[in-house]
């Protein structure tokens, strides 16, 4: 068993417009989320947009005395300005009284919990355990970022918890290589996509005595929404239990995976959403803080919409239907299509392991992740990897009179597996050794 990952903090490369933004827009989206009403719609485009009069002249000042520059003074102002727009009751018509009167109570709590989390963040602390200013629209503004600000507490939570996620799903992992442990670093770009979009690359220091990865994301600041906050969680989830650990028991440098590819983009994805909602239903096994970050989650009414927000995610990107046939023919959406097709192949493999292990002992519920996860960080190229979830799938969808004698070698090594958790019966039934 290992404790394998590891948390390291490496760049923050938002800059002070998009870095305001950004924090405003989440935690407004985050506990004002009803849908917002049409005033709240326009007043959270106006007070946060990069190119608003106020973020580019707030932003333009080098004077940090002026308290217009501070992003807790800027938070402070735009929950100064929801609270007029949005008091309870505000928007009521002469039609519409009861229905807005029922859910003032529930927006009062709302705005309560954004001031409450507001009034957390503080520039001065945080620029006083640094040693230096509040951020103030400069390149060293990243290094104040990159200590206990604050500020990113969202985003280095969601990174947290996956690398929790991470930890308690592979802990339960059988691997021959002795104990190894790897370092996940997590850098904030800024994103031009409408999209969250993530990638894993593994650093110079990554080598077999000592393993690292470094996850980026790029998050689009400009219009970061509701949605835009699961696509974090789940890019970082995938990401942190994907890709970071994946061959770690390659002997030299390790090279990221296609996002094309079956094995990593649904076989093992799929694993990683099980990971997640296994321990979203089991928030005791986690460490404290995530065990506190879920019980937030369950207080705030954010549990059930993260769980449906990732599997959604997942779901579209593993989704060949999402695009449909091109006419005429469009060669970059078949592309997309094949990659998607490719993606659900893997998925649909991982969704038929998880039923063949229920067969074998419906007490064992998390064999197929345990499965997929240890396979995972083996020495495979590409080609064994996509060898095994083809033979995998032969095994397991083949009709009784069509099964061959590898066949039932095969599905005999993964119920060993499941009940016995005996990984060397699978490599060899599988032609991994």
């Amino acid at each position: 068993m290992i404790s394998l990952l590891t948390s390291r903090d490496r760049d923050v490369y938002l800059d002070f417009a998009e870095l305001k933004v950004l924090v405003a827009r989440i935690l407004v989206t985050l506990h004002l989320d009803a849908p917002l009403p049409s005033t709240g719609t326009r007043l959270l485009h106006q007070h946060h947009s990069v190119r608003s009069a106020g973020i580019q002249r707030a932003c333009s000042v080098r004077n940090v005395r002026n308290n217009e520059l501070r992003l807790d003074a800027h938070l402070r102002a735009v929950l100064t300005a929801l609270e007029g727009e949005m008091a309870p009751g505000a928007a009521a018509t002469s039609e519409g009284d009861s229905e807005v009167q029922t859910g003032d109570d529930e927006l009062k709590a709302r705005i309560e919990r954004l001031k409450a989390e507001i009034g957390r963040i503080d520039c001065e602390t945080c620029a006083g355990k640094a040693s230096r200013r509040p951020c103030n629209g400069r390149w060293q503004d990243g290094k104040i970022q990159r200590g206990n600000a604050r500020c990113l507490d969202h985003l280095r939570g969601l990174f947290e918890f996956a690398v929790a996620v991470g930890n308690r799903a592979y802990a339960a992992v059988p691997h021959s290589g002795g104990d190894k442990a790897i370092t996940v670093g997590l850098k904030t770009l800024p994103g031009r996509d409408l999209k969250v979009n993530a990638a894993t690359h593994f650093p110079p220091d990554d080598h077999a005595a000592a393993r690292a990865a470094d996850v980026s994301i790029w998050l689009p600041a400009e219009k970061f929404e509701i949605a835009n906050y699961y696509q974090t969680l789940y890019g970082l989830l995938h990401e942190v239990i994907v890709h970071a650990p994946q061959t770690l028991g390659i002997a030299g440098s390790r090279v990221p995976q296609g996002d094309d590819c079956p094995f990593s983009e649904g076989f093992i994805d799929s694993a990683a959403v099980q990971a997640f909602l296994a321990a979203i239903d089991d928030a005791a096994s986690l460490p404290e803080p995530q065990r506190e970050q879920v019980g937030h989650l369950d207080h705030v009414g954010l549990t059930a919409r993260l769980r449906d927000g990732v599997m959604k995610e997942h779901g579209d990107r593993t989704d060949p239907d999402r695009i449909p046939p091109t006419m005429p023919f469009d060669p970059t959406a078949e592309r997309e299509r094949t990659i998607l097709g490719q993606r659900w192949s893997g998925r649909q493999t991982f969704q038929k392991l998880g039923g063949f292990a229920g067969l074998v002992d419906e007490a064992i519920s998390d064999a197929a992740t345990r499965l997929a996860l240890a396979i995972n960080l083996l020495d495979l190229d590409r080609d064994k990897r996509l060898q095994f979830i083809r033979m995998l799938e032969q095994a397991l969808t083949r009709d009784a009179e069509r099964l061959t004698r590898k066949d039932l070698e095969r599905k005999r090594a993964v119920q060993r597996f499941c009940r016995y958790g005996d990984l060397d019966s699978v490599l060899t039934a599988f032609n991994l050794t």
